[in-house]
């Protein structure tokens, strides 16, 4: 017997994903998060790549169940947390059971569905393979979102160092430049070249900004 954990919007979600692999579950737990220290306060917060990968999943995981188009958007609808998104769903699956293609009536939200993945889902319509054209949409989103947090954690240091050079030189030009110059004026001596272009930088933003 083995454990593991699996990322779904509900215990249901999870347990189709699991069947589509084969695994046979015999128990199904699901971890809850700390609560906010926060509760009162909501921040709604914008539909991800993330957000779509795991929609575009679970919606070709209950196609290939056989679980028609209508029931599959109703069922992700009440398991999304983001009211935002919530709302769109419900609204697609109401313009789906009017009998609006499912490519078109997501095509009327292109903030959250690009034209690309509703062109490609209008091709699964055509050739009849909705659940494996929604499966590759949500793996293509899926490397997406790896690429763009490794791209993220690999901005991290570099910016970090910049914050540290920004402020070393602004403890130098409000701290010890200033006694530099006092100390200069009290020796009369003449400074070396590099410290003279200090000096000139540190004149010009006195003039321009202190």
């Amino acid at each position: 017997m083995e454990t593991g954990v699996i990322e779904s919007s509900s215990r249901e979600a999870a347990a189709l994903l699991l069947q589509k692999y084969d695994i046979f579950v015999t128990y199904l737990e699901e971890q809850e998060g700390q609560e906010p220290f926060f509760k009162n306060i909501k921040i709604e917060g914008r539909v991800s790549r993330k957000d779509l990968a795991i929609f575009f999943r679970q919606l070709s995981v209950m196609l290939e169940s056989r679980v028609p188009v209508v029931q599959s958007l109703s069922s992700l609808a009440v398991q999304t947390r983001k009211s935002n998104f919530k709302k769109i769903i419900t609204e697609v699956s109401s313009l789906v059971q009017e009998g609006t293609p499912l490519s078109e009536a997501l095509s009327n939200y292109p903030k959250i569905f690009d034209n690309f993945y509703v062109n490609l889902i209008k091709s699964g319509e055509v050739s009849g393979n909705i659940s494996g054209t929604l499966n590759y949409i949500s793996e293509h989103l899926e490397r997406e979102n790896d690429i763009v947090t490794q791209l993220r954690q690999a901005m991290i240091y570099p910016i970090f160092v910049v914050c540290v050079l920004l402020v070393v030189l602004g403890i130098i030009v409000v701290e010890v430049m200033p006694r530099i110059v006092d100390l200069i004026k009290e020796t009369n001596s003449n400074p070396p070249f590099f410290t003279v272009m200090m000096l000139n930088f540190y004149q010009f933003l006195g003039r321009k900004y202190l």
